[in-house]
């Protein structure tokens, strides 16, 4: 459905589609699923807040030893004995206008990220290593879309 509002608006990325374009495409989504018989299902999520909390952490959770996620373990080399974590946030919206130039203010980004590694440092701070995309929001990173760009952060 994505990819026909890009079609129709002649646009290549999901972040430049118009927000009427994006309501269409959740009307759309909305009415597929319905067909499919989970009407029940979406009106739960929709009105009962503590069950879309639920639902959602149980689906990061079984995501652990989903294909994408094997695979960045293994490009990362990271441990399969390791588990995963949930961390409940609001997600940020409006990524479409981040600000651009040398003099940026980094708290005007909008950016989402995996920073798996963290170690304290003889020193005392905390370094980490990870995989950020700018001008994007969590379903940008976990959906694997391509977004304005992505980089590889280390931080000491």
């Amino acid at each position: 459905m994505v990819d026909k509002a890009k079609e129709t608006y002649g646009v290549e990325l999901k972040i430049h589609l118009p927000g009427c374009a994006m309501r269409e495409v959740v009307e759309q989504s909305r009415d597929a699923l319905c067909r499919a018989g989970h009407g029940r299902e979406i009106d739960r999520l929709l009105h009962d807040a503590a069950y879309q909390l639920h639902t959602s952490i149980r689906a990061v959770c079984e995501s652990w030893n989903g294909p994408r996620a094997r695979r960045y373990r293994e490009i990362k080399h990271l441990s399969e004995r390791w588990s995963t974590a949930v961390i409940v946030q609001q997600m940020a919206a409006g990524n479409h206008s981040n600000p651009r130039g040398a003099a940026v203010d980094e708290t005007q980004i909008s950016l989402t990220g995996v920073i798996p590694r963290t170690r304290m440092e003889p020193n005392g701070f905390r370094s980490y290593t990870g995989d950020i995309k700018l001008g994007a929001s969590g379903d940008d990173l976990v959906g694997g879309h391509s977004v304005t760009g992505d980089l590889s952060v280390r931080h000491a």
